[in-house]
């Protein structure tokens, strides 16, 4: 009967079973998941729940239905009902670490999903990042783009051997992640590419970047050349021995 659950499409014949079977809609398949994690209609899923659905039912992975929605609707249905929007399964994965539906990674952000949270790999949900769309939305929630998890691997390096990598990288280096950093191994993302286009594009990147650095600190030490001259011009007036704050310029 629990199989039979988990497969009918119909809210009416769930209903029949519900009244006429007594179904149980907590029952779980041999992965541990009961109607609701499978359900992909919101019309399902809020008729399991008003007929005493667990929303925070786990699987054996430690999966809770939201980990599993499958579109916005069902999302909304179970956020309505009082799913927990930062459950972990057994890996520490919350459900926006593994939703790359940009509609929904947007819900569950509205309803407070932590940005900063890491799995057992120590990866934040922005590391899982399947499209660009995605890593748009964590980075205007605040998400750092160069957050390294446990291998010291950031986002652009676990990205960029895949075969996918170019529906994803445009948006992301719009976003200036850095092309420099290091991960425990000594590896930037260039070490990590396959295809010799991902690379020349990072290259090319990674040049435009350093010129952008480069460009930076000569603003910055032009700024801080003035900042000096006039406090100089200031301890002078006053009778103040000047060059107090040349020692600034040596930092940059």
């Amino acid at each position: 009967m629990v199989h039979r659950l988990h497969l009918i499409l119909s809210v009416h014949e769930i209903e029949r079973l519900i009244k006429e079977e007594h179904a149980d809609v907590n029952l779980k398949d041999i992965d541990g998941s009961t109607a609701l994690h499978v359900s992909r209609s919101s019309t399902i899923a809020r008729t399991l729940i008003e007929h005493g659905a667990d929303v925070n039912a786990k699987n054996s992975r430690g999966m809770s239905a939201l980990h599993r929605a499958r579109n916005i609707g069902v999302a909304k249905v179970l956020l309505e009902h009082g799913a927990f929007v930062n459950a972990v399964d057994n890996y520490g994965n919350t459900p926006l670490h593994l939703c790359n539906d940009t509609q929904t990674v947007n819900l569950l952000l509205r309803h407070g999903a932590s940005i900063t949270h890491r799995n057992m790999k120590g990866e934040t949900p922005i590391h899982m990042s399947t499209y660009g769309s995605k890593v748009i939305s964590l980075a205007k929630a605040g998400a750092d783009i160069d957050s390294v998890d446990n291998a010291g691997k950031t986002l652009l390096m676990k990205k960029a051997r895949c075969f996918y990598v170019f529906r994803l990288l445009r948006p992301l280096l719009a976003l200036n992640p850095s092309v420099f950093l290091k991960d425990n191994d000594g590896r930037t993302a260039l070490d990590f590419t396959v295809e010799e286009g991902v690379k020349a594009h990072l290259i090319r990147y990674g040049k435009d970047q350093n010129w952008r650095r480069r460009k930076t600190l000569i603003l910055l030490r032009e700024k801080a050349r003035v900042f000096v001259a006039m406090e100089d011009c200031v301890l002078r007036t006053v009778g103040l021995p000047t060059g107090i704050f040349r020692s600034v310029l040596t930092f940059l």
